[in-house]
């Protein structure tokens, strides 16, 4: 079974997700969501539980259960199991899905991450290599979360602005749209 690992923050989820999603699914078997819990570059996200709803609503609006597409909290379980305050890294987390189901695992990376200086900083990036697959995606939604925190900020600021809200929906869609809009105070207390 070829396995696309697609490892992000997802803080939050967005279109550009979407769209890498679009591109994996029909040259995998699996897609398989991780939503980060320790960042190796030191992300502080919003909780996994508020994460975890936005991927859902948002892969609703795009995928309706497709089944080919999972979301999994690995990484929740590797950080409970570890006794050491550390990330998980990219590696770690592909050598503990093939030791749980035994797969041709790839790992997903944008062409930020694929530049040769952000690559060689990934942890075990010539293990990834060798054990594993790296699959690089094209970037064709130039979406970025810090882009769509800042506009939560913004709306904050001034709820009434609906031209703010139909500019969140671009970035998320309509239905994370509603449930960011709601939830925005907890949202931003946690950003």
């Amino acid at each position: 079974m070829n396995v696309a690992v697609f490892g992000s923050a997802f803080n939050p989820p967005h279109r550009g997700h979407m769209d890498v999603i679009d591109q994996l699914r029909p040259k995998f078997d699996k897609v398989l969501l991780v939503p980060s819990a320790a960042h190796a570059f030191g992300k502080k996200p919003v909780d996994i539980e508020c994460r975890t709803k936005m991927l859902k609503l948002i892969l609703g609006d795009y995928f309706a259960n497709d089944p080919k597409i999972e979301v999994s909290l690995v990484e929740f379980d590797m950080v409970e199991e570890s006794a050491e305050d550390k990330p998980v890294y990219s590696y770690d987390l592909l050598k503990q899905l093939n030791s749980l189901s035994p797969a041709e695992y790839h790992l997903i990376i944008g062409p930020d991450n694929a530049a040769p200086e952000t690559w060689q900083k990934f942890y075990k990036h010539k293990e990834i290599e060798d054990e594993f697959a790296l699959t690089i995606v094209e970037e064709r939604r130039k979406i970025r979360s810090t882009e769509i925190r800042e506009l939560l900020s913004s709306i904050a600021e001034d709820r009434s602005k609906r031209s703010l809200h139909n500019k969140l929906e671009n970035f998320v869609g309509k239905s994370l749209s509603k449930f960011i809009i709601e939830n925005l105070d907890s949202i931003l207390e946690q950003i």
